[in-house]
């Protein structure tokens, strides 16, 4: 099995392996801070993994979070417009624990009282590169702006 080091680029893989240094080195004082002088290989092992998990569990949500705050009051799902509907919390599984993010439903515009759609599964599955992801979402907003307009007539 390959190593993330061995699959860094050239150029970037010194700047990997310094950085991969500091967080080796947070991460055992973490552990030290967390187990009793003296644990047991097995006791200092899990306490590894644990810290790991949580760290990765933490940015986990963060990105998820960042995601979920990006998005606008209308936005488009497979070409189907849909506005934010209502505000909430809501618990994500991950591989490393669960992921508690705030994020909006959307409800299909024209459609009262239909099912509600949280955004970014719909969002990560689109194909295409950022750039027409960026401009679709545009697009989005344009029509989600003219929609408010026709509304106000």
């Amino acid at each position: 099995m390959l190593k993330l080091v061995e699959i860094a680029a050239n150029d970037t893989a010194e700047a990997y392996r310094a950085l991969l240094a500091k967080a080796r080195i947070a991460q055992r004082k973490v552990v030290e801070a967390r187990v009793q002088r003296g644990a047991s290989f097995a006791e200092r092992e899990a306490a590894f993994l644990e810290v790991g998990n949580e760290i990765s569990r933490q940015n986990l949500e963060e990105e998820l979070q960042s995601t979920a705050d990006a998005h606008t009051e209308a936005l488009f799902v497979e070409g189907v417009l849909y506005r934010r509907h209502q505000d909430g919390n809501e618990r994500y599984h991950s591989l490393c624990a669960g992921l508690r993010v705030r994020r909006a439903t959307y409800r299909r515009v024209g459609e009262r009282n239909g099912p509600t759609v949280p955004p970014w599964f719909h969002w990560n599955s689109r194909p295409g590169s950022p750039n027409e992801r960026r401009q679709r979402w545009d697009t989005a907003l344009r029509w989600a702006a003219r929609v408010k307009r026709l509304g106000n007539k």
